[in-house]
């Protein structure tokens, strides 16, 4: 029941005699009006109607006068919403001197009130003495959900998505929602390698997809092509959001699931459209969720980082002596918004994952890090064991910088017998440099030294990734920035 204010004002005679039960009490005058005032024994309005607006009205009176037998008189008023419940209630015992009182309630207008036909009625001595309907209209302010309404709507919304990857990556967990009967969004990290994706629905149903309607690797965005059940509940877009609005979304910590309460701080424009940021981090799994607005709309689908690549996932799993460096992120969470964001109305244009290869759209995940103990890269050509370096190691350097070099240590955990090689990307995943394949013998027990150089005379400011590759698989990555 929507709560309101209550304001009541009475005018009474007063007298000293009894009431005389039995006699019946009559209604004489019942009015209602946006204001007033009271003169003499009775109330006057400025107005009369019937009609009031919520964004225009701040308050509503009805005034009743009743014959009854004079004395002490219980009466009791009761404001009716649209839904036939009780709003509020006042009762009071009224004298009246003769036989004819009066009295008038006013009742405060809340913007979150609900619009159509409210009536208010009377009591008197607990018999039926009068009513009079009015009608509210105009839109209700929205109100804030309660924490555990949001959850549950959190909870029925967001959807668990696994990507099936090649052998020795780790496992991978995001999140996504549906937005259509065969739309699921998620991020463009979720689909980054993969050859299958898998979608967990709210009620533990599943399906498999490897076809993505649309995407956007800059934005770090993919929609699925994937057959949602009728079950799975589908949530409200909001088109905008307002710095310093509350929001929440659905986090899992270590397999439990919290809602996780933030708020937007900002825009982010580094990218290719504007994007929010907001004031918490998700874990891993987390990455592609709804966030929702107090309202239970929601404002965007929660980011990974402010550079496009859609790969941070490497970044937001645990620490592993494989990464050197990190992708470069913003201290809040950036959120994608995704209002007009559908899949194609010709049920046509939906594309495999296999083509995102040829496509150049997707890099390697590292699978061969068991082999490495660690790594870092510095400034200068250096031989395996350092000697040549000019700077320490870091992750941010300068084109007058020449030559860095990734230095590394391996420990092998088994008899392999490869080629060593590197390569390097800009943040479009174009390849910019790489080196000639060197043969390499790793046996277990036995550490061993490498080096690899890579020139940024030439480069441009901006993020890159730098692969080390044992054969065909990267053992071992690094991100680094050339600062201008």
């Amino acid at each position: 029941m929507i709560a309101t204010a209550l304001v009541l004002s009475l005018m009474l005679q007063v007298t000293s005699q009894g009431s005389r039960p039995g006699e019946s009490v009559r209604v004489m005058r019942a009015e209602v009006g946006p204001k007033g005032s009271p003169r003499g024994d009775t109330f006057v309005f400025d107005e009369q109607r019937d009609s009031f607006n919520l964004a225009t009205d701040k308050e509503i009176t009805v005034a009743f006068e009743w014959d009854a037998p004079p004395g002490t008189h219980r009466c009791e008023l009761s404001w009716i919403a649209p839904d036939g419940g009780v709003a509020l209630q006042a009762r009071l015992d009224l004298p009246a001197k003769g036989r004819r009182f009066s009295g008038f309630w006013s009742l405060i207008l809340n913007p979150t009130m609900s619009p159509g036909l409210w009536a208010a009625e009377v009591k008197v001595d607990g018999v039926a003495a009068g009513s009079k309907t009015f009608r509210i209209v105009g839109t209700p302010a929205a109100r804030p959900l309660a924490p555990d309404i949001l959850y549950k709507l959190a909870s029925e919304t967001t959807l668990a998505i696994e990507a099936k990857v090649p052998a020795g990556t780790e496992r991978r967990l995001f999140a996504g929602f549906a937005i259509g009967d065969d739309a699921v969004i998620t991020t463009f990290g979720a689909i980054n390698a993969a050859n299958l994706l898998q979608v967990t629905f709210s009620d533990g149903s599943r399906a498999q997809t490897d076809e993505v309607w649309l995407y956007s690797r800059d934005l770090d965005w993919a929609l699925l092509r994937v057959a949602v059940p009728a079950t799975q509940k589908k949530p409200t877009i909001a088109q905008t959001a307002k710095v310093g609005e509350p929001c929440f979304f659905l986090n899992s910590v270590e397999g439990q699931k919290e809602l996780a309460p933030c708020s937007v701080t900002g825009q982010n424009t580094s990218g290719a459209a504007p994007r929010l940021t907001v004031s918490n981090r998700p874990s891993p799994a987390a990455f592609g969720a709804p966030l929702l607005s107090s309202m239970g709309d929601v404002i965007g689908m929660v980011g990974i980082d402010s550079v496009p690549g859609g790969g941070a996932f490497e970044d937001a799993s645990s620490s592993a002596p494989y990464r050197a460096g990190s992708r470069v992120m913003s201290s809040a969470l950036l959120v994608m918004p995704v209002g007009g964001i559908s899949r194609p109305e010709s049920g046509e244009g939906a594309v495999k994952l296999a083509s995102f290869w040829e496509r150049g759209l997707f890099f390697k995940p590292v699978t061969a890090s068991r082999h490495v103990s660690s790594g870092f890269v510095g400034v200068g050509a250096a031989d395996p064991r350092g000697r040549g370096l000019r700077g320490g190691s870091g992750s941010e350097f300068y084109s007058r910088d020449g030559t860095l070099t990734a230095l590394l240590t391996w420990q092998p955990r088994e008899r392999v017998d490869t080629t060593l090689n590197h390569a390097c990307y800009d943040a479009s995943n174009r390849l910019i440099a790489s080196g000639k394949p060197l043969k390499i013998a790793l046996r277990p027990g036995t550490p061993l030294e490498s080096s690899s150089q890579t020139d940024v005379s030439q480069l441009k400011p901006g993020e890159y990734r730098w692969d080390i590759l044992l054969g065909d698989e990267v053992a071992w990555r690094a991100y680094f920035r050339i600062k201008p």
